[in-house]
């Protein structure tokens, strides 16, 4: 899952190759048909499916950025990496 912040966001065929390699991986240690629900091979396991897994830790990047920027590195601090709506317009919410 090293990563899955960069890889899940190139060609949609490449995290689509991977997935569909997973799940049959996943089919075949658990013995199950291939019928399966994909999200039961993954409950089994506790896992979350690549897809999910790339959103939380999207979500996971911007909380640290938010609330805690020093646990990032410099690169991601020093730069205006993201544009806040503040920045764009002084409407309240």
């Amino acid at each position: 899952m090293y990563g899955v912040e960069i890889y899940a966001n190139t060609k949609p065929s490449h995290l689509d190759k991977l997935m569909k390699l997973n799940n049959k991986l996943l089919k075949i240690l658990q013995c199950k048909p291939i019928t399966t629900p994909i999200r039961e091979l993954y409950k089994t396991y506790n896992t979350l499916v690549i897809t999910d897994h790339h959103k939380q830790q999207l979500l996971l990047f911007v909380h640290k950025f938010i609330h805690r920027p020093e646990l990032l590195p410099e690169i991601f601090i020093n730069t205006k990496f993201f544009t806040f709506n503040d920045e764009i317009h002084k409407y309240l919410y």
